[in-house]
């Protein structure tokens, strides 16, 4: 077997493994842009408190001034401030027996009552990247998995054609299957560097699934646990002793 029709058979057989499990993680991907309006418009009784957020650090510091009243004792917060899209705060901690999650008024600090239980847009989000319900790490392991095997595809798809721009200027109407394959080679064409960025920068994002032996190496036992955590939270300096303000990990994201 020749170098190109090997490359043609892994091209098929694995476009055809990986088509609809990929189709399934890009179209999901593209709605969880809207996750934001989405989870508003799937709990409608905070439309009740809808107002226009006052500027962000406002917001920040009717966030703060809840959190060191109400959760003084957790390790470290986490705030998403109010914006256009979101008009609310969301306040997330954590004690040691249970965490929490509240979503707040940025105009008067009020706490909103629970709405009904809905995913949202968090279930097309978490579909996209853990193929929820699946557990999370058995879900993004296949989504890696996933993501190997399409980018190989779409490598070993260029390797078989000689002639993959000049190709992309013909197309031969009424003629069957010669039709489709054009209409292959032009779309393939046009949209082959978003699905190899988009590829390859999904599989990186999850590069401690495939190669996690340096964060291992450098965190310890729980590696990667510990890396997220100094990435993503800021350990404020240690205080004098006689200073009256209390420090907190604050987060904002």
């Amino acid at each position: 077997m020749q170098f190109r029709q090997v490359q043609a058979t892994l091209h098929s057989w694995l476009g055809i493994v990986v088509l609809w499990s990929g189709f399934l993680i890009f179209f999901t991907g593209s709605i969880a842009y809207s996750r934001t309006e989405i989870n508003l418009w799937s709990k409608p009784e905070i439309f009740l408190y809808l107002k226009k957020p006052p500027p962000s650090f406002e917001s920040a510091q009717v966030a703060y001034d809840y959190l060191n009243m109400h959760a003084l004792e957790a390790k470290r917060w986490r705030v998403n401030l109010a914006n256009s899209r979101m008009p609310f705060n969301t306040l997330e901690w954590q004690d040691k027996t249970n965490k929490y999650h509240k979503i707040q008024d940025p105009n008067t600090g009020l706490i909103l009552k629970e709405a009904r239980e809905s995913l949202g847009g968090d279930f097309f989000f978490k579909l996209h990247y853990s193929l929820y319900p699946l557990p999370d790490v058995v879900g993004r392991t296949l989504v890696v998995i996933i993501g190997v095997l399409f980018l190989i595809a779409l490598i070993s798809g260029i390797l078989t054609h000689k002639k993959i721009f000049k190709d992309f200027f013909v197309f031969r109407s009424f003629k069957g299957q010669r039709t489709l394959l054009d209409l292959h080679h032009i779309t393939g064409v046009v949209t082959l560097p978003f699905y190899l960025i988009m590829t390859f920068t999904g599989i990186m994002i999850f590069f401690y699934l495939l190669m996690p032996w340096g964060i291992n190496q450098q965190y310890g036992e729980n590696g990667i646990k510990n890396f997220y955590n100094e990435i993503q939270y800021i350990n404020p300096p240690k205080l004098v002793e006689d200073s009256g303000i209390q420090l907190k990990e604050f987060s904002t994201f």
